[in-house]
């Protein structure tokens, strides 16, 4: 019994503690002001921890969430890369747009991240 428990805590520990680290993350996200003529799209942000880019061997922290806007794209794109982030728009509807921010570590044995 001992044994498969600690396999078990094996995996899971370090999982949770990217959980923990995306958590503060989204965190830090969300409590950066929206500029004005900006509304959240949805509510919140969504988060995931894995590889999101390249290949494996580092973990990947994306938080990404949708803004509805008044401003031109050249100027939320303008505030966002300030901040870190990255701006995608809809070709259908110019003032919705995704905020995504992006955070890359070592994958420190968390299996999404392999």
């Amino acid at each position: 019994m001992a044994v498969p428990v600690a396999v078990a805590l094996l995996v899971m520990v370090p999982m949770w503690g990217n959980d923990l680290r995306l958590a503060d993350m989204e965190n830090r996200v969300l409590a950066h002001p929206l500029p004005p003529g900006t509304s959240f799209n949805a509510s919140g942000a969504q988060g995931s921890v894995g590889v999101q880019e390249g290949n494996g061997d580092h973990c990947d922290f994306l938080v990404r969430f949708s803004l509805l806007t008044s401003l031109p794209e050249a100027e939320l794109t303008s505030y966002y890369d300030k901040a870190g982030g990255r701006v995608y728009f809809s070709d259908g509807d110019p003032a919705a747009a995704v905020v995504e921010f992006l955070e890359t570590d070592d994958a420190v044995w968390d299996l999404r991240c392999r």
